[in-house]
């Protein structure tokens, strides 16, 4: 007599009770897991509206701040560079409550963008004149609100710069690596200082 005939009866009755155990075992676990995934999901979609949010907010600032664009540079005008510094603490603070990687790393992305139209709309002569900001009393531009603002268009302290990861090649490891390009005068640039024309 083999062993199986022997115990038959002992092994039916333990998958008897293993079975429903281990289903409700195994039931569990995916009710877990479902769960989990559906929180995941459910936290990543309100910081994906948060995210969307905050970019809105920047894109409000700056067309608040230059009236869609049109006054290049920026009108004397205390509204609009308030509503622009309180659009732009505003995303700081959407921009707080972000914590997945992929979202921080977007909303990163969009905010190099703006952060670079604002440096446009800035870089002014007309904003280096004291009197820009030292205007009447109800034109006068509100000092917090030119500090935001002209704080935000800053290039960030101990931020990466990604252009460093290029900063080791030589002007002939950029034409080893480079055709002939459209911006041909940098090729020749490339080209001369290679040479040893001294730039």
């Amino acid at each position: 007599m083999d062993f199986l005939e022997a115990h038959s009866s002992t092994i039916l009755e333990f998958f008897k009770v293993a079975a429903p155990v281990l289903s409700a075992i195994f039931a569990g676990w995916a009710i877990l897991t479902s769960s989990k995934w559906s929180k995941t999901n459910h936290a990543y979609n309100a910081e994906l509206k948060i995210m969307e949010q905050a970019c809105l907010e920047l894109e409000h600032s700056y067309n608040v701040l230059t009236e869609n664009g049109k006054n290049l540079p920026p009108k004397i005008d205390r509204l609009c560079w308030l509503e622009s510094a309180r659009a732009i603490e505003r995303f700081l603070e959407f921009e707080a409550d972000i914590s997945f990687h992929n979202l921080k790393n977007l909303l990163a992305s969009r905010k190099e963008h703006w952060r670079h139209r604002f440096y446009v709309v800035l870089n002014d002569s007309l904003l280096n004149n004291i009197g820009y900001f030292s205007g009447d009393n109800d034109k006068k531009i509100d000092d917090q609100s030119a500090f935001v603002v002209i704080k935000f268009s800053q290039w960030e302290a101990g931020q990466d710069d990604p252009l460093l990861n290029y900063s080791h090649l030589t002007a002939e490891d950029m034409l080893n690596r480079l055709d002939r390009m459209p911006a041909s005068g940098f090729y020749y640039y490339l080209k001369a200082k290679k040479d040893g024309w001294p730039f």
